[in-house]
């Protein structure tokens, strides 16, 4: 459902449903980690890795600043921890415009992964789990957007 905010901006609801807690904050930690590391490339050796970690943290920043949800799904998942649930449904609210710029970090996050296994990265590649936990997540953010229903999430 689209709804529009106070600036004209279309808002899209987002609900990802079935989030295992325990794995939000390993995907979390992980992203957390590789930006750490990415951030530090950047600054150490600027011309070693700098196309995607430079790309990465572009497409982060950008993220953070401009597409920010309303309601952060952290403070939704440590809420939820405080309460001893294992698993929460996550709400938020996200600018209509950002189903593009979701799918370029994923690629980015994918392309540092890959750096990662090439033992490129001091951070190790995420485990199985978590990639397929963070493809799903971009995935029912970018389908959502596009105005799907939501799916819960399911552990193979």
């Amino acid at each position: 459902m689209v709804s529009r905010s106070g600036h004209g901006a279309g808002r899209v609801s987002i609900s990802l449903l079935g989030v295992p807690v325990a794995l939000f904050r390993l995907s979390s930690d992980y992203h957390e980690e590789l930006m750490r590391e990415c951030s530090l490339l950047l600054v150490k050796e600027p011309s070693e890795h700098a196309e995607v970690p430079g790309r990465l943290l572009q497409i982060a920043e950008e993220m953070r600043g401009r597409y920010q949800p309303l309601v952060s799904p952290e403070s939704q998942v440590e809420a939820a921890e405080a309460r001893g649930e294992n698993v929460v449904d996550l709400t938020f609210s996200m600018s209509e415009s950002v189903g593009d710029d979701v799918g370029r970090l994923r690629e980015l996050l994918e392309a540092a992964e890959a750096y990662s296994v090439r033992g490129k990265l001091l951070t190790m590649a995420p485990p199985t789990e978590v990639r397929r936990f963070r493809r799903w997540y971009v995935r029912e953010v970018v389908e959502q957007l596009g105005g799907a229903p939501p799916r819960k999430w399911t552990a193979r």
